[in-house]
């Protein structure tokens, strides 16, 4: 007989992990309850000294990430549309912009649509590269295949519930020869199980933390080569490294394997909106079909502007616009969504 909490069956374990991260990354930027040091921890670990200066207080006491993910290379080298994976309250995703110039493009995703409007205003005022904001999920990205130089994530894999699934996506929207540069922790010995096992661990990043060759392992599964694992530094109780890859040019490393039915569920991505929100496929049959509901998809929800609203997948929107730097910044280019699907009775 199955186990139920007030007369429901306790939600999927990727679903509370999810709950939780979102939950807590929501408070913390709508609340301002960063952790506190935020520009000490920067400064420390490497980000360079004028950046930091040129910040203004509440972006650099936001900081959250585990290292300083460019440090000791010229990763930006040639790259000219990146996406950032978990770009919280945005310092990333402002030096970012600065270092990538005018005629790049940058794309910096969360989970959370209120750590997007942090990031919309640690973004503001800076000139530099394209940038936009989407609220999304690492493990269905409402992009198109094939149109990132980069990928970058500082402190943010961790918290993907499926890490196996978030770096084929990785993988999937990267050009080859694209490149993947990630901060992220490390264990060298088992978690104590009260972290293993407690969902809210996630909300850390601690939750989430494998060993240096789990790292190697979900890295060459997903299809990547040439991987490198560098940089140790202590970030007790863990390890902060540098970890490095490219997908492979040409033929090589294959494609993400299709999930099975009992893999895909009610977060199913199958594309976008014309807005750029991720599209389910519910979603997409009721666009298909017609109907007001899916006139107001099809516009790219013109007909609801001015009022806050939810997205096919769940998320809150502020009125003007989807989460992200409103209207037309908030859209995610047309040449980098994801190809509209198509159904059949």
């Amino acid at each position: 007989m199955p186990v139920r909490v007030h007369g429901s069956r306790p939600a999927p374990w990727e679903v509370q992990v999810k709950s939780f991260v979102r939950s807590r990354y929501a408070h913390l930027a709508a609340a301002d309850a960063f952790p506190e040091g935020g520009a000490e921890r920067a400064r420390a670990a490497g980000y360079p000294a004028r950046f930091l200066e040129g910040l203004p207080p509440r972006v650099a006491s936001a900081y959250c990430g585990c290292g300083y993910p460019l440090a000791g290379g010229d990763f930006l080298r040639g790259a000219r549309a990146v996406v950032e994976l978990g770009c919280g309250a945005g310092l990333d995703a402002r030096l970012l912009r600065e270092r990538l110039g005018e005629g790049a493009r940058l794309l910096a995703v969360d989970f959370a649509p209120q750590m997007l409007r942090r990031a919309r205003e640690a973004l503001s005022g800076v000139r530099g590269a394209d940038a936009r904001l989407l609220a999304g999920d690492f493990e269905r990205l409402p992009l198109r295949s094939g149109f990132a130089d980069l990928v970058l994530a500082n402190a943010s894999l961790n918290l993907a519930a499926n890490k196996k699934k978030a770096l084929g996506e990785a993988r999937r929207v990267l050009r080859p020869g694209g490149r993947l540069l990630v901060r992220e922790l490390v264990r060298e010995e088992a978690l104590p199980t009260e972290i293993a096992c407690d969902p809210q661990a996630w909300n850390a990043s601690l939750g989430g933390v494998c060993e240096q060759g789990e790292w190697e392992s979900l890295l060459a599964e997903a299809g990547f080569a040439e991987v490198e694992i560098s940089d140790h530094a202590p970030f007790p109780p863990v390890v902060s490294v540098r970890i490095r890859a490219r997908k492979p040019r040409g033929g090589g490393g294959g494609r993400p394997r299709r999930r099975s039915a009992g893999e895909r569920g009610v977060y199913d991505f199958v594309g976008t909106t014309p807005c750029g929100c991720p599209l389910r496929k519910a979603s997409a049959i009721r666009l298909r079909r017609g109907g007001s509901r899916a006139a107001r998809l099809q516009e790219g929800f013109a007909s609801t502007a001015g009022r806050s609203r939810t997205t096919p997948t769940g998320f809150r929107t502020p009125a003007g616009g989807v989460p992200g730097e409103g209207q037309p910044q908030g859209v995610v280019p047309t040449e980098m969504r994801a190809s509209p699907p198509t159904y059949k009775r």
